[in-house]
């Protein structure tokens, strides 16, 4: 994932700590911000990671990855992640929305490896085993 952040190489290493993931970095410029980060993370999900040859590596969680990017939201709520046109995340409100606040307190104390989301609502889903939530806007 494209992160565009002041942040620094620090902050998102220890963001990396914090949600139990190996951290894999490649550094980049960036229009809008200070930098630009490509991560990957590698943790505890039950699926591999989207890579042509993950010699047996497991992709990080949903759950490692909203404790990750919520790290990185504390040191900069400006950051951006995803593309200029098509953000996945345009700043932390937007994050704490999409995923209905779960990372406002940290670790989520339902966390699970790997989630399934179906539709409950307009405009959102609802993990099936705990009470993960992805939202979503029409702007």
């Amino acid at each position: 994932m494209r992160i565009h952040t002041s942040a620094s190489y620090a902050d998102v290493s220890a963001a990396a700590r914090a949600a139990k993931a190996e951290l894999r970095v490649t550094f980049h410029k960036s229009r809008t911000h200070d930098r630009a980060f490509e991560v990957t993370l590698r943790g505890d999900s039950k699926r591999a990671p989207n890579v042509r040859h993950p010699n047996g590596e497991k992709a990080a969680t949903w759950d490692q990855w909203g404790i990750f990017l919520a790290h990185l939201f504390e040191v900069d709520p400006d950051t951006r992640c995803g593309g200029e046109k098509r953000p996945i995340y345009r700043d932390a409100d937007d994050f704490y929305f999409q995923t209905g606040g779960r990372f406002d307190e940290g670790v989520p104390f339902d966390m699970h490896g790997d989630h399934r989301f179906k539709y409950g609502a307009l405009f959102a889903q609802k993990c099936t085993k705990c009470t993960a939530v992805r939202r979503w806007s029409l702007v």
